[in-house]
């Protein structure tokens, strides 16, 4: 995605797992970015606050927030972080969570019109 925006647009990338994060964020630097993403260690939802976060041990994509999850995290509303932001697209990409996400991003998507949503990007 940051290529497709740069040189004028900005990714905001979010990633719930600390391994995961940790790869996020080297790749951001190694690839020379980071003046134009921001990563954030959160899971997004349709609210802020603790969540619990369910391990996939066979695949480190597959991880999932779930009341019975063994890692914390904070979860976090797109409106609460990209309050007054221009936002054209947004990829999501949370194993079965896209319609919390969705619903945390109302005031993004009325704000927003022309706003694109894409569960996966080729």
């Amino acid at each position: 995605m940051a290529r497709r925006v740069e040189p004028h647009g900005h990714v905001f990338a979010f990633e719930s797992t600390p391994k995961n994060f940790c790869l996020l964020a080297q790749n951001i630097e190694s690839n020379g970015y980071a003046a134009i993403v921001t990563a954030r260690r959160t899971a997004i939802a349709d609210r802020s606050g603790p969540g619990r976060l369910a391990l996939d041990v066979h695949n480190s994509g597959m991880h999932r927030l779930a009341p019975d999850g063994t890692v914390e995290v904070e979860t976090t509303r797109p409106d609460d972080l990209l309050a007054g932001q221009r936002v054209d697209f947004v990829k999501i990409d949370i194993e079965g969570a896209e319609v919390a996400v969705l619903r945390g991003m109302r005031k993004i998507i009325s704000a927003n019109p022309c706003i694109r949503v894409a569960r996966r990007v080729q």
